[in-house]
C-alpha cells in the first residue's frame, strides 16, 4: 500500500511516522480530513489524494494550497517512488507498494565473493530508516538529507549543482574523491561531469569501468571495504595511481533510467559502511530528481535562447536580397544558434548539389569534393536527417564531421505555385556540434527546418528580384531601343511634315505670283515714271526722293511677307495682331481673288494681340482662302469675321464662303493627311495633296486652339479658327528676338577714331555703306569677298566689321565670321543679309554684335553704333 514518510514537522511529534493513503483522502489541518496535518501553513482542506492502478496523484483544493514535489510548485502532481513531498512545514517522502527482497542466495557467488556489501538502490524506506540503530544515528542521516536537499534543491545550473552536491559528500562522508558521471548519449558511455578531491577539482579523473558496469547493468548500490584485494580491479590504472582502498558507486535512476553515478572513493580500508551506503543511496535519490531538473531547465533555457537568436536571424535573412548575404548570414546565424563546430549550406545548381556557403572550414577545398551521398538524399527524397550517436555516422559524411559525435541535415524547400502542398527543394542546411557537445536533439532539428524554411523564403526572393532585375534592365533596353526609333521616326516625321508643308506653300506659288508680280510692277511704275520727270525738271526730285522711299517700304513688305509665307521654319513666338497677319495674306493673293471676280468682306471685331508663331499663322489662314477661291470657282464671296469669346479668353475667326460646300459624309474627313477632292488623290483638276487642312490643324493644335468646320453642300462652308488669348509662349517655341526700338535720330552723330570694314559683294550697297559710315567720321574700308576681307583683318585690327552673309566664292559670310572671331575676338560683328531666316542664320546672329535686315534704314546702323548693341535683332 502507498505511504508517506514524515520527514520533518512542526513539533517532531510524529517524525519517522508512516501515513497510509487510499484513493479519496483528503489532507488538511482540519480533524475532518483522512489526513490530519495541525498547523498554520496548511490550508483547512489542502488537497485530495487520487488513486488509479499505479499512478498516484495529489491534486490542490484551493487556489492557495501550495504543494511543492521535489522542489516544484504544483497544483496537481503525479508521484513516483522516493518523491520529496513539501506540504506547509510538512515534509514527506512518497513510498509506492513494499516490494519483497530478493533472496540473498540468488546472487551469484562470483560477485558475492567480491563485494563485501551490495544495496539494491529501491529498498523501501522502512528498511532505511530501521536500520538506523539509535535516535541519535536517524536523526544525523535525516540531518544529511535535509542538508543536501537545502542546498541543491534550489539550483539549476547543472555545473554548480554536481560541484555543490560533491562537496557535501565529501564532507559527509570524510572521502578522498567523490565524483559524477553523466550518461552521454553521443558517445554512448559515462563521462566524469564533476570530480573533486581533499585537494580540489580534478582535471580529467580515472574511474573503474568495471566498477561502472556493474553498477548500471544491475541498477544497484555498490559498496567495495577493500578494493586492491578485488581481483577486478588489482590492474585498473586508476585505482593503482591513486592508491583506492575502498569504494561506494551508487546509480542516479529516474524514471527506470541511469542518468549517472556518484562514486566515492578513500585510500583508507573500511572507510566506508552499510549505514554510508544507505545514506549515498538516499543523497543519489534525490540528487537524481534534482539533476533531471536541471538537465531539463538547461535544455529549455538553450531552447528559448535560439528561438530569440533563430527570431534575430530570420528577421535578418528575410531583409536580404542579395543571394551572397543570404547563404552567408544563414551558415553564420546556424553556427551562432546550435553552437555547431562546422556548418555546410548546399544549393542544387543545374540538378547538381553544390556546397555555397559554410563555416569552420575552408570552402574553397570542401567545393572541389563531391556532396556527400546521404545530402543528396535528403535533397532528392525531401527528408531530415538527424545522428546523435557516433555509430550511426555513415561512412561518406565522416569526412564532413571529423571526429565530432552529432549532425543535423534538413532540406531547404519552398512552396511552387501549383500545389501548397507540392514542395521544391532548393537546397540542404547542415550543422556539425562541437567536441563534448550535448548532441543535437529534435528540438534543434526542428528549429533548424524554421531556419531553412526562412532561408528558402529569403532565396525565392532574391531570385524573384534578380529576376525583376533582368527583366528591367531588358525592357530598358528595349526602352532605349523603341525611343531610339521612336526619335528616328519622329526625325522623318518631322522632316517629311516640313516637306509636305513647304509643298503646301509651293502649291501656292502660281496664286502668289499673280498678286506680286502685280504689286512689283506697280511700285516699278511709279518710281520709273517720277524718275523719268524729276530727270527733266529738278523741282520734282524731292517728290522723287519721298515716292521711292514709299514704294521701296512697300516693296520690302511684299518681300518680307513672301519669305515669312516661304520659310520652313516658323517655330518662333511674338505678340501680334491676327489683323495684321489676315491683312498680310489677304495683299499677297488680293490680285488673284480679284482677277477672278472674289471679292474679300472684313468684318473685324476687337481683339487683343496673343503669342504665336506668325509664319505658322499666316499659312493656317492662307490655306482656308485658298481652299475658299477653289470652291468658289467664279464671282463669290470670302467674308472674314473675328471675334472675342463671351470669356474673354479666346480670339475667334470665321472664314466663310458661298461655294460648292461640303458633303455631310466628308465634313469628318477634311483634317484627316491626304484627304482631298483635288488633284490625283482626289481625282481633280484643280492642285492639291491633302495635306493642307491636316497642317492647318495641327497647327492651331500647337496653339492650344480649336478649327472647326460647317458646311452645307451646295451652300458654302466656314472654317473658324480659335487662339487663346495668352501671353505664354507654345510648346516647342522660342520667343522672337528684337532689337531695341528708339527715337528716330536726325542728326548725324560723329565717331572719330573708329575703325570700320565692310565686305560686301554688291557694289551699290558696298558704296552707301561707305557713304554713310563716312558722313560719321569713320575710318572705313571696304572689300567686295570674304578672302580680301581676312587678309586686311590679318594687318590691322577694327572696331566694327558689316559682313554680308551671302557672297560668292569659297569663303561666304558664315566662313569668314569665323576666321575673324579667331583672329580677333574682341572685334564686333554686324551681320547684313536679305536672306530668309534660318536655324543657320540665327546661330550666327546670337553671336554676332548686330544684325541688319536688307533693305535697311540710315537709322538701322545709328542704331547699332550709337547702342554698341550685342546679340540683338531689330524688329522689321
Amino acid at each position: 500500500m502507498p505511504q508517506f514518510v514524515v520527514l520533518a514537522s512542526p513539533d517532531g511529534n510524529i517524525l519517522n511516522q508512516k501515513l497510509k493513503i487510499h484513493d479519496g483522502d483528503t489532507l488538511g489541518s482540519s480533524p475532518n480530513n483522512s489526513i490530519y496535518l495541525p498547523g498554520s501553513s496548511i490550508l483547512p482542506k489542502h488537497l485530495k489524494i487520487s488513486i488509479s492502478g499505479k499512478l498516484v496523484q495529489l491534486i490542490a483544493l484551493d487556489p492557495k494550497a501550495e504543494i511543492f514535489v521535489n522542489s516544484e510548485a504544483l497544483s496537481k502532481a503525479s508521484l513516483s517512488h522516493a518523491d520529496f513531498v513539501k506540504i506547509g512545514d510538512y515534509e514527506l517522502m512518497f513510498e509506492e507498494d513494499t516490494q519483497e527482497s530478493i533472496p540473498q542466495e540468488t546472487i551469484d557467488e562470483n560477485v558475492k565473493s567480491r563485494i563485501e556489501s551490495r544495496v539494491k538502490y529501491y529498498e523501501t524506506v522502512k528498511h532505511v530508516l530501521d536500520s538506523f540503530k539509535g535516535e541519535e544515528r536517524s536523526q544525523k542521516r535525516l540531518v544529511t538529507l535535509y542538508k543536501i536537499s537545502n542546498i541543491i534543491s534550489g539550483i539549476l545550473d547543472l555545473e554548480h549543482l554536481l560541484k555543490s552536491l560533491l562537496e557535501v559528500i565529501l564532507e559527509e562522508f570524510s572521502a578522498d574523491r567523490a565524483i559524477v558521471s553523466l550518461y552521454d548519449h553521443a558517445k554512448g558511455k559515462f563521462i566524469p561531469a564533476c570530480a573533486l578531491s581533499t585537494r580540489g577539482e580534478l582535471i580529467n579523473p580515472k574511474i573503474s569501468a568495471t566498477i561502472v558496469q556493474e553498477v548500471c547493468s544491475t541498477k544497484e548500490s555498490l559498496l567495495c571495504e577493500n578494493i586492491m584485494d578485488d581481483v577486478r580491479f588489482k590492474a585498473q590504472e586508476s585505482v593503482i595511481s591513486h592508491n583506492i582502498m575502498s569504494a561506494m558507486c551508487v546509480p542516479l535512476i529516474r524514471k527506470g533510467e541511469v542518468l549517472g553515478i556518484i562514486q566515492v572513493d578513500s585510500k583508507k580500508r573500511g572507510k566506508f559502511s552499510k549505514m554510508d551506503l544507505e545514506l549515498l543511496t538516499q543523497v543519489a535519490m534525490q540528487a537524481a530528481i534534482v539533476i533531471e531538473n536541471a538537465r531539463f531547465y538547461t535544455a529549455k533555457q538553450r531552447f528559448n535562447q535560439n528561438l530569440l537568436s533563430l527570431s534575430e536571424a530570420t528577421q535578418c535573412i528575410s531583409s536580404y536580397l542579395r543571394f551572397d548575404l543570404i547563404v552567408q548570414d544563414t551558415a553564420k546565424y546556424a553556427a551562432l544558434i546550435f553552437q555547431s563546430s562546422k556548418t555546410y549550406l548546399f544549393l542544387k545548381e543545374n540538378d547538381r548539389i553544390k556546397l555555397v556557403a559554410s563555416t569552420g572550414i575552408e570552402i574553397e577545398k570542401m567545393q572541389e569534393i563531391p556532396a556527400p551521398t546521404s545530402i543528396i538524399e535528403v535533397a532528392e527524397k525531401n527528408s531530415l536527417l538527424l545522428i546523435s550517436r557516433q555509430e550511426q555516422i555513415p561512412q561518406d559524411l565522416e569526412l564532413w564531421m571529423g571526429n565530432k559525435t552529432s549532425f543535423v541535415a534538413v532540406p531547404i524547400t519552398t512552396n511552387t505555385s501549383e500545389s501548397i502542398l507540392k514542395q521544391k527543394t532548393m537546397g540542404v542546411l547542415c550543422i556539425v556540434n562541437r567536441p563534448n557537445a550535448e548532441p543535437y536533439s529534435i528540438e534543434d532539428q526542428e528549429l533548424l527546418k524554421i531556419l531553412a524554411g526562412y532561408t528558402a523564403i529569403a532565396l525565392s526572393n532574391s531570385n524573384f528580384y534578380e529576376e525583376i532585375k533582368r527583366k528591367e534592365q531588358e525592357i530598358a533596353q528595349w526602352n532605349q531601343e523603341l525611343e531610339k526609333r521612336v526619335l528616328e521616326r519622329t526625325e522623318q516625321l518631322e522632316n517629311m511634315q516640313s516637306k509636305l508643308v513647304q509643298t503646301e506653300k509651293m502649291a501656292a506659288v502660281g496664286l502668289l505670283a499673280a498678286g506680286v508680280s502685280h504689286e512689283f510692277n506697280n511700285i516699278i511704275a511709279s518710281m520709273y515714271g517720277f524718275a523719268q520727270i524729276a530727270a527733266r525738271n529738278e523741282k520734282y526730285r524731292e517728290k522723287l526722293v519721298t515716292v521711292v522711299i514709299e514704294q521701296s517700304k512697300r516693296a520690302c513688305e511684299i518681300t518680307e511677307g513672301l519669305l515669312s509665307f516661304s520659310k520652313q521654319k516658323g517655330d518662333t513666338a511674338e505678340f501680334l495682331d491676327v489683323h495684321e497677319i489676315i491683312d498680310s495674306v489677304i495683299s499677297l493673293i488680293f490680285t488673284a481673288l480679284e482677277n477672278e471676280g472674289i471679292e474679300v468682306l472684313k468684318q473685324y471685331g476687337s481683339i487683343p494681340k496673343t503669342m504665336m508663331a506668325g509664319a505658322k499663322i499666316q499659312q493656317v489662314f492662307m490655306n482656308i482662302i485658298i481652299n475658299a477661291r477653289h470652291a468658289i470657282e467664279k464671282n463669290g464671296i470670302i467674308t472674314i469675321k473675328t471675334f472675342l469669346s463671351e470669356d474673354q479668353k479666346y480670339i475667334h475667326v470665321a472664314i466663310y464662303d458661298n461655294g460648292t460646300g461640303i458633303k455631310e459624309e466628308n465634313i469628318s474627313k477634311v483634317f484627316e493627311p491626304f484627304y482631298t477632292t483635288k488633284g490625283s488623290f482626289g481625282g481633280g483638276t484643280l492642285p492639291g495633296t491633302g495635306i493642307g487642312l491636316s497642317l492647318c490643324y495641327n497647327i492651331v493644335k500647337q496653339h492650344n486652339g480649336e478649327i472647326t468646320v460647317s458646311s452645307k453642300w451646295g451652300e458654302g462652308s466656314c472654317f473658324t479658327v480659335i487662339l487663346p488669348v495668352t501671353q505664354e509662349i507654345p510648346k516647342n517655341m522660342q520667343p522672337k528676338e528684337f532689337l531695341k526700338t528708339t527715337e528716330n535720330i536726325v542728326a548725324i552723330k560723329k565717331y572719330p577714331g573708329r575703325k570700320i570694314l565692310v565686305v560686301e559683294d554688291t557694289d551699290s550697297i558696298r558704296e552707301m555703306l561707305v557713304h554713310i559710315l563716312q558722313e560719321r567720321d569713320v575710318d572705313v574700308k571696304a572689300v567686295n569677298n570674304g578672302a580680301d576681307g581676312i587678309d586686311l583683318c590679318k594687318k590691322q585690327i577694327f572696331d566694327y566689321i558689316f559682313l554680308d552673309i551671302r557672297m560668292p566664292g569659297e569663303k561666304d559670310g558664315f566662313a569668314v565670321f569665323d576666321e575673324i572671331k579667331r583672329l580677333e575676338p574682341e572685334t564686333k560683328i554686324i551681320l547684313i543679309t536679305g536672306r530668309a531666316e534660318d536655324a543657320t542664320l540665327m546661330k550666327y546672329v546670337g553671336f554676332a554684335n548686330g544684325y541688319l535686315r536688307k533693305p535697311f534704314d540710315i537709322e538701322d546702323i545709328e542704331l547699332v553704333l550709337s547702342n554698341d548693341a550685342k546679340n540683338q535683332r531689330k524688329k522689321r
